[in-house]
């Protein structure tokens, strides 16, 4: 399972490598949906109930993104009034709505893409798309986007999409592959990445690490895993189990060097 949407009552929607399954909360059972003629209904990454219309959204590793109607049931092809996806591929791995049908796209492959169901026109960021081809996860803060990409944690202006910042390893960061970022009650930004956890504030860029000694499930995470839950705590899934985190019990630890010792001296003598 990659992907999971709750739907109308009971249902919850599940992006899985075999297809597109609902699953009853009530009755635990399970229903496929598949076409057999079309390829891009199976091996599915991610998928999205879209806000103003009865239907979902998908996405498959092949790279041509579906909809699927919730009242027939069937498959149908995005609207794409300039004929982006002819000549695109977009492996998709997380969707976010805003207002008037405006969907923000985390890809493998073309980046943080701007997408609008309604008029059927895709947007293309540039300039994050020049520094990383792969963004697997963002989350907005007012205007501002923070995007996780292979190459740091990008700050990017939503209208203009201007890159305003790169943070990376040379800034601090355990890794530059971000598999997701969340934002505190505190108002600061949490990222998992391919070697822990990271947490930054934002108001003087100073940058806590965390790792296996500190609790985490494992060093690597999963894309796209990641969730705020009501009372404010930030859940981080990874490769051995997940992780809650309390951002208001985190301290931030000092670190304190090792003393080495490399020579001794008597008198000024070895």
């Amino acid at each position: 399972i990659y992907s999971i949407v709750k739907g109308d009552g009971n249902l919850l929607w599940l992006a899985t490598w075999g297809g597109l399954y609902s699953f009853d909360k009530i009755t635990h059972h399970f229903e496929k949906y598949s076409d057999p003629n079309i390829e891009n209904t199976r091996e599915l990454s991610c998928v999205y109930k879209l806000k103003t219309l009865n239907k979902l959204i998908i996405s498959s590793s092949k790279g041509i993104p579906l909809i699927f109607n919730l009242e027939t049931h069937k498959f149908e092809k995005c609207p794409d009034s300039d004929f982006y996806l002819k000549d695109n591929i977009l492996r998709i791995r997380y969707i976010e709505e805003k207002e008037n049908g405006d969907l923000y796209l985390a890809t493998e492959n073309k980046s943080l893409i701007k997408y609008n169901y309604i008029t059927g026109k895709f947007h293309e960021f540039k300039q994050i798309h020049g520094l990383s081809g792969v963004c697997r996860h963002f989350m907005f803060n007012k205007n501002e986007i923070w995007a996780g990409t292979e190459d740091g944690l990008a700050l990017m202006d939503a209208t203009s999409g201007k890159v305003n910042k790169l943070i990376t390893e040379l800034d601090g960061l355990p890794n530059n592959v971000i598999y997701s970022v969340l934002l505190d009650n505190q108002k600061n930004v949490w990222v998992s990445t391919n070697k822990g956890i990271a947490k930054i504030n934002i108001t003087n860029s100073k940058i806590s690490k965390f790792n296996t000694e500190d609790g985490l499930q494992d060093m690597e995470f999963n894309t796209a895993a990641a969730l705020k839950i009501s009372n404010g705590h930030l859940v981080f899934g990874g490769i051995n189990g997940f992780n809650i985190i309390d951002p208001a019990k985190t301290k931030n630890i000092p670190f304190i060097p090792v003393p080495v010792i490399t020579e001794i001296k008597v008198m000024n003598e070895l």
